[in-house]
C-alpha cells in the first residue's frame, strides 16, 4: 500500500496487516548471486487482486471470499506475510497464522488462481539495533520501529523463516516479493547514510539475496520477485525515486537475483491529471513512476517480466494517499483504462488493483484513517469498479420507433454474468442508468433511473424531434444507441 507520503511525526504509524513494513540488510551482508531463470513468454496484463483480509478470516469466510475472486476472474492474488507475526521469537513458529497461509494457499491452487506471497515485519528480536540511536526526525531514539532492517546477524535467520514457508507450500505459489515498497522511509529507514547514497538499495539487495536462496532451495518453480517499489520518491534519506532505486539495483548487479520486478504505479496525490494513461509533470519526471510513464522502469530491466502489484483509486478520503478521491463511476472507468493500457506492455504479467474491500480500522467507513480503493465498501456491498472489473456486463435498450404524443417510454435491461457461478445473465438491481440522448455531437443525461429488481428499467422522456437515444451504467457499461422518429 502507497501511504500518505510525507514528513515523520511522532506517533508510531498503525498499519493494515498487509502493510509490508520490511526492511532490507546491511551493505556488508556477503552476496553469493545466483543465475535468474529467463523471462517467461509475452502476456497482456492479467487481472491481480489484493485482499488484506485473508488472514484474519476463518476458513469458510476464506472460501466465500475465493468464490468472489473466480466470479471476479482473478488471475493473481498477492497475500502479505507478516515475518513479525510468524515467528514472533527467534524459531519459534506462530503454527495458527502459518495454517492460515496454508489454507489459502490450498484454495488458490484449487481454483487456478496464481498466489504471490510478499514477505513483511521484521520481528523486534531480529532488529538492527546499531540503527535505533538515529531515528526519523520526531520518532524516539533507542527505540524499536518497524521501518527499521534487521540485523545482518539475523540474516540466516530470515532465510530459515522464508524457506519454512517456501517449503510448507512447495508447488502452491507462484512467486514470493521482497519488501514493500523499500524506497520508502516507512519501510526501510534511512534510505542514505552519511555519504552513502546507496544505503537502501545494498540493504535492499542483501535482503533479497537471503530470499531468493531460500526459495530456490525450498521451491525451485517459484518466482523470486523484486523491486516492490512506491511511485515517487525525492532522493533524500527518506524517500527514493523508483527509477533511482531500480538503477541502483541494476548497477549493484541485483538483477541476477530476481525474476520479475515489481512497482506500484499509483497518481501520486497532487497529480494535475488523475488518468491512468498520463505522464507526471515535466517538473516530476525524474522522481515519480506511475502508469503513464511505466516504460521508465521497463527499459531499465528490459528482459524481466513485470508485476505490478498494488493499484487503485480511492473513492473516500484517506490520509494514507495523498491527493482527493474520485467518485465511483470514475474509480470504474479508471479501472477499465487502467487494463487496457497496462495490456500494451508485453513485459507486464499482471495489474493487481488494491483491494478486494475497503478498509477502516472502525469497521465502518468514512474514517480519514481507512483506505476505499477497495472493489466491495467496508460493509461488502459492491461498487461499480466490482462490475468493471468482473465484466460480462450488459445495458440494453429499447425504444419506440416513432414518439407519441410528444413523449417517449425508453426501456431496458442491466445484466451481468459474473453474479452467480453459474455464469448465467442476471439483473443488476439498484443501479444508476443515465438516459441519454444525443445533441450536437455530445452525449446529454435526460434522466436517471433505478433498475429494478430484476435489473429491469423504464424512462419516459419529453421529444420534440427526431432523437438519438443510449442508457449508460457511467464507468461500467453503455447500451446500443436506438433512434426515435418524430413525424
Amino acid at each position: 500500500m502507497l501511504p500518505r507520503a510525507r514528513t515523520p511525526r511522532p506517533a508510531r504509524r498503525a498499519g493494515l496487516l498487509v502493510r509490508l513494513a520490511l526492511a532490507a540488510l546491511l551493505a556488508a551482508a556477503p552476496l553469493g548471486f545466483a543465475g535468474a531463470r529467463p523471462p517467461a513468454a509475452a502476456a497482456s496484463a492479467a487481472r491481480g487482486l489484493v485482499d488484506v483480509h485473508l488472514l484474519e478470516v476463518g476458513h469458510d469466510e476464506r472460501v466465500r471470499l475465493f468464490d468472489d475472486y473466480v466470479r471476479l476472474r482473478v488471475r493473481y492474488l498477492r497475500v502479505g506475510v507478516a515475518w513479525k507475526l510468524a515467528e514472533p521469537q527467534a524459531g519459534v513458529y506462530d503454527e495458527a497464522y502459518l495454517g492460515a497461509l496454508a489454507d489459502v494457499a490450498a484454495l488458490a491452487r484449487e481454483r487456478g488462481i496464481r498466489l504471490v506471497i510478499t514477505f513483511s515485519g521484521t520481528p523486534w528480536w531480529a532488529s538492527d539495533r546499531s540503527l535505533w540511536d538515529d531515528p526519523p526526525g520526531g520518532y524516539s531514539p533507542g527505540r524499536y520501529y518497524d521501518f527499521y532492517p534487521p540485523a545482518t546477524s539475523r540474516l540466516d535467520d530470515f532465510g530459515a523463516f522464508v524457506r519454512e514457508v517456501a517449503t510448507r507450500l512447495q508447488g502452491a505459489v507462484h512467486g514470493y516479493e521482497c519488501w514493500n515498497e523499500p524506497n520508502l522511509w516507512v519501510f526501510l529507514f534511512p534510505q542514505t547514510r552519511g555519504d552513502d547514497d546507496r544505503f537502501a538499495a545494498r540493504r535492499y539487495i542483501a535482503m533479497l539475496d537471503a530470499m531468493a536462496a531460500a526459495v530456490r532451495a525450498a521451491d525451485p518453480q517459484a518466482l523470486v520477485i523484486g523491486g516492490a517499489t512506491a511511485p515517487v520518491g525525492r532522493n533524500n534519506r527518506y524517500w527514493t525515486a523508483p527509477q533511482r532505486f531500480a538503477r541502483q539495483l541494476r548497477e549493484l548487479g541485483a538483477a541476477a537475483l530476481f525474476d520479475a520486478y515489481s512497482h506500484h504505479p499509483y497518481v501520486p496525490g497532487g497529480a494535475d491529471d488523475m488518468a491512468p494513461e498520463a505522464k507526471p509533470a515535466d517538473a516530476d519526471a525524474d522522481y515519480i513512476v506511475r502508469l503513464g510513464n511505466i516504460e521508465t522502469l521497463l527499459d531499465i530491466f528490459p528482459g524481466k517480466p513485470f508485476y505490478l502489484s498494488e493499484f487503485g483509486y480511492n473513492t473516500l478520503y484517506s490520509e494514507m494517499f495523498a491527493g482527493l478521491p474520485v467518485n465511483q463511476a470514475t474509480q470504474a472507468a479508471y479501472l477499465r483504462r487502467a487494463y487496457r493500457f497496462a495490456s500494451r506492455f508485453d513485459q507486464v504479467r499482471t495489474l493487481m488493483w488494491y483491494l478486494h474491500r475497503d478498509w477502516s480500522p472502525t469497521g465502518t467507513e468514512g474514517t480519514k484513517k481507512g483506505v476505499y480503493t477497495g472493489l466491495r465498501r467496508v460493509e461488502g456491498q459492491r461498487k461499480r469498479s466490482w462490475y468493471a472489473y468482473a465484466g460480462g456486463n450488459r445495458l440494453t435498450l429499447a425504444a419506440p420507433l416513432h414518439a407519441s404524443g410528444g413523449r417517449a417510454t425508453l426501456r431496458g435491461r442491466l445484466t451481468s454474468t459474473r453474479l452467480t457461478l453459474s455464469f448465467t445473465a442476471k439483473g443488476v438491481a439498484g443501479a444508476t442508468v443515465d438516459v441519454q440522448c444525443l445533441r450536437d455531437g455530445r452525449w446529454r443525461t435526460l434522466t436517471t433511473v433505478k433498475t429494478a429488481a430484476d435489473g429491469t428499467w423504464r424512462a419516459t422522456v419529453p421529444l420534440s424531434r427526431s432523437t438519438t437515444f443510449r442508457a449508460a451504467w457511467r464507468g461500467v457499461v453503455t447500451s446500443p444507441k436506438d433512434r426515435v422518429l418524430v413525424p
